[in-house]
């Protein structure tokens, strides 16, 4: 029996969207919420600037704008909830999160996100004043395919809303692998981070800023279902490695939806943690490429420190001696038609009004 190859994606759609807008009547829009199965949480928003959450099991998330005033500096609550956040983080990383606790990584991203704020507050301690929506939307199109109510709930929302616009988009591309067979070079100079989970189990990688409008994160699917208590899309796949960018702004969707050129993978180059070398390599290029991945390997992105001369030859030289494992900007490629057609269908209903 021949074994499948699992070099090809299982799945590539538009994952998550987040939408803001206004409502006529908040109080009545928050009852029209719990008549179709949204819950009021017990935790506030992690999203400065808003307050009350309401979680759907499957259609999503709504935060609603934090009208309370405040008599002291934005720094100072952002200074508390960074020290949340490590505890809470602290927390998980000693398996003792709660039942509605975010992953860690959602709870990592919160604080690079809380940390970026703090450094935007003048010398007074206070953030420039932006006028935010009534409510922050953010919600999986792909669960209207496993349930036609959810859908309808989702469109409702959507047409309750005015003066709305999309923020941000993420886009995935799903593989049948574990994450932690992988090795992702990233060969262009960016920031880059990695977030291990229990046991020093490698659970996410984020590359690039979360500030910039283009960001991606490759992380271990099923143990994020797992975290969640979502819905698991391949249930009989054993292992799902998820590549996901995460657009946000109006620059980022614009370059998505029009420039066919624009590929967010192409710097990426994925091997295997066992991945073998030319054997006619010359010595000094076997030692160059060893160091390389041994700097993957620990969690360092070997290209960062390189002259630009120094990046592209030894680019070329990884290229043309180590072959990939996933071929995820070529995958890209082929669904961007299909990709930019599918957020077309979701945007019928998200745009300014």
């Amino acid at each position: 029996m021949i074994k499948k190859k699992l070099d090809k994606p299982i799945g590539v759609a538009i994952d998550k969207i987040t939408v803001l807008g206004n409502v006529k009547d908040l109080f009545e829009f928050e009852h029209v919420l719990q008549d179709v199965g949204f819950e009021l949480q017990d935790y506030e928003s992690k999203n400065f600037g808003y307050r009350k959450v309401y979680k759907h099991q499957i259609a999503g998330y709504i935060e609603v704008k934090d009208d309370r005033l405040y008599s002291e500096p934005d720094i100072n609550r952002l200074r508390r909830r960074e020290l949340e956040l490590y505890r809470l983080i602290e927390q998980v990383q000693e398996g003792k999160a709660t039942e509605n606790m975010p992953s860690l990584g959602e709870l990592n991203s919160s604080l690079e996100d809380v940390q970026a704020l703090i450094k935007q507050c003048d010398g007074q301690g206070y953030l420039k004043k932006v006028e935010r929506k009534d409510i922050r939307y953010e919600y999986n199109p792909k669960y209207e395919l496993y349930r036609v109510d959810i859908g309808d709930i989702q469109h409702r929302i959507l047409e309750t809303l005015y003066n709305k616009h999309c923020t941000r988009v993420d886009v995935a591309i799903d593989y049948a692998y574990k994450l932690s067979t992988l090795m992702i070079v990233d060969k262009k100079k960016r920031k880059e981070c990695i977030y291990l989970g229990v046991n020093k189990r490698l659970e996410t990688v984020y590359i690039g800023a979360r500030s910039s409008d283009m960001q991606l994160c490759v992380y271990d699917k099923k143990q994020e279902n797992k975290d969640k208590g979502t819905i698991d899309q391949y249930p009989s796949e054993e292992h799902v490695a998820r590549f996901e960018v995460r657009l946000k702004g109006a620059k980022a969707l614009e370059r998505f939806m029009n420039d066919e050129e624009m590929n967010p993978f192409s710097d990426l180059f994925i091997l295997g943690y066992r991945t073998k070398l030319k054997e006619d390599l010359k010595y000094t290029e076997r030692k160059v490429i060893q160091g390389i991945l041994e700097d993957v390997r620990r969690g360092l992105n070997p290209f960062s420190e390189m002259t630009r001369r120094e990046n592209e030859k030894y680019k070329k030289l990884l290229e043309e001696t180590v072959k990939e494992k996933l071929d995820v900007k070529k995958d890209y490629k082929e669904k961007r038609r299909f990709l930019v057609g599918q957020l077309e269908n979701v945007l019928k209903d998200s745009n300014q009004n």
